[in-house]
């Protein structure tokens, strides 16, 4: 065999190395994963004059590494709303519903106070979150001691709306009063 012919089958395998590495690359599978978003809050109504915390909520089956995209709220019907610090940094917790495993995270919180006797409407917001996965090394001795590598994609996670009816705070009565002082759970200052 000819140098040249040598030369040009060596040339020949490194282009193909090369296209099978960069389709490899360029067809990264995106891994199946279910995710959707919530608006939680501490009660079913608002009672008129008074606060209610309520925090939009990120739910996926694999473990989320950011926020790519965070989605700011703007403007609240019907309710002034101030944002609550949420810690920082993020914090997920792993929780059951219907039967399957999810990864929840808390993107934000709010304290929302109701401008009038109209029912207060929580905005959708739409975020793009990070979450992440473990790539195998394709030895299970590797795998076991941290091998392989980790693969992140983005997700779409829409928070759909949330209205809280905005009721009249229920009334005590004397006797309750005289009843709450006298159990001693009333401080006198």
């Amino acid at each position: 065999m000819s140098l040249s012919a040598i030369f040009r089958h060596r040339l020949g395998c490194i282009a193909i190395l090369l296209l099978t590495s960069l389709s490899a690359l360029a067809d990264k599978p995106k891994q199946k994963v279910e995710t959707f978003g919530r608006i939680e809050a501490r009660a079913e109504q608002i009672y008129r004059g008074d606060s209610l915390v309520v925090s939009y909520v990120l739910y996926s089956t694999a473990p989320f590494s950011g926020i790519a995209q965070d989605a700011k709220l703007k403007k609240v019907k019907n309710a002034k709303f101030r944002h609550l610090p949420t810690g920082g940094r993020l914090s997920q917790n792993r929780v059951r519903e219907d039967g399957k495993i999810y990864y929840r995270l808390v993107v934000a919180s709010y304290s929302v106070v109701p401008t009038g006797n109209a029912d207060v409407m929580m905005p959708e917001l739409t975020y793009e979150a990070i979450v992440s996965f473990r790539q195998s090394s394709g030895s299970l001795l590797e795998d076991f001691f941290g091998g392989g590598g980790v693969i992140e994609q983005i997700e779409k996670i829409k928070t759909p709306s949330l209205k809280l009816p905005v009721v009249e705070k229920p009334r005590r009565s004397t006797r309750e009063m005289m009843e709450d002082r006298s159990s001693g759970s009333s401080h006198i200052i």
